[in-house]
C-alpha cells in the first residue's frame, strides 16, 4: 500500500424538529481550487550570447566540447536570467552505440537497434529522461515538504510513508539515507531479455544504475527490494531517489 494523506469530507444536513418531518439537506457552497500559474514561460524567450554577456565563439567551443562524440550528451542548454541563450541537440552516435554494445551483458542491449531506437534523433521537442537531475529535484521537494509540515525531518523513517517496509528491518531506513543513496537496499536492474526488474547480477550493471528507466513500473520493484549485507560496500544506485519521491 502507499501512504495517502486522509482527506476528511464533511456533509452537513439540517436537523428536522418534531413530528417526524424530514428536512431537505442544506446546500453547501463548494469553492473551486485556485489555479496555479507558473512564473516560467512554456516557450523560452531567447537572447543573443553577446547581449547576455557571453563570447559567442567561446560559447560555441564549450558546446562543441559538451556534445562531442563519446560524451553521450543529447541536449545542452544555457539559460540566463530567464532567457534561452544557447541550445543544441543530437542523437546517439555510432561510436557511442558501439561502446554501449561492447559493455552490455544482456542480449537485448547487445543489439545496436536497441540503443538507436531509444536514443535516436533528438531535437527541442524530444522527450528525455532527467537522469540524476531528478535526485536534486527530489531533495528540494523533500525540503519543501518539511517546511510545509508534511515531513518532520530527514531523520524520519521512510516507512512512515512506505507502509510496505513497516513489518521488517527496512522500517529503520530514514529519508536522509534514501536521499544519500545509503539505504542498504540491494540495487535493482532491468533485463532487456525478460523485460523485468530484479536484483543485479553484475556489479557493473548496478553501478550504472541498473537501466531501470526502461521498465514500465519502476516504483514497485524499488520498494520491494531487500536489504543487502550491512556495511559490505557502497554502490552508486538510483533506487533511493524513486522511493524518496514516493
Amino acid at each position: 500500500m502507499r501512504f495517502l494523506a486522509p482527506i476528511a469530507c464533511l456533509a452537513m444536513y439540517s436537523c428536522g424538529g418534531g413530528g417526524g418531518t424530514n428536512s431537505e439537506p442544506t446546500s453547501v457552497a463548494i469553492q473551486a481550487p485556485s489555479v496555479f500559474e507558473s512564473p516560467h514561460p512554456e516557450i523560452w524567450e531567447t537572447q543573443p550570447a553577446d547581449e547576455a554577456g557571453f563570447n559567442q565563439a567561446l560559447l560555441s567551443e564549450a558546446f562543441d566540447y559538451a556534445m562531442q562524440d563519446g560524451s553521450f550528451s543529447q541536449a545542452s542548454l544555457l539559460i540566463k536570467d530567464g532567457k534561452l541563450v544557447e541550445e543544441r541537440y543530437r542523437g546517439i552516435t555510432d561510436g557511442e552505440v558501439n561502446a554501449l554494445v561492447s559493455r552490455a551483458s544482456e542480449p537485448g542491449a547487445k543489439d545496436p537497434k536497441f540503443w538507436r531506437d531509444n536514443y535516436g534523433a533528438r531535437d527541442a521537442d524530444s522527450l528525455v529522461t532527467s537522469w540524476s537531475t531528478a535526485k536534486s529535484f527530489t531533495s528540494v521537494l523533500v525540503g519543501i515538504a518539511i517546511e510545509k509540515g508534511f515531513i518532520n525531518s530527514t531523520d524520519q523513517t521512510a516507512a512512515d510513508f512506505i507502509t510496505e517496509w513497516q513489518p521488517d528491518a527496512r522500517s529503520t531506513i530514514t529519508i536522509e539515507q534514501l536521499l544519500d543513496m545509503r539505504s542498504g537496499l540491494v540495487p535493482a536492474c532491468f533485463s532487456e531479455t525478460t523485460e523485468t526488474l530484479g536484483e543485479c547480477e553484475q556489479a557493473a550493471d548496478s553501478e550504472a544504475g541498473g537501466n531501470i528507466v526502461f521498465h514500465f513500473d519502476q516504483m514497485t520493484a524499488c520498494i520491494d527490494r531487500s536489504l543487502a549485507i550491512d556495511g559490505a560496500a557502497y554502490v552508486w544506485a538510483r533506487g533511493g531517489s524513486y522511493q524518496s519521491g514516493e
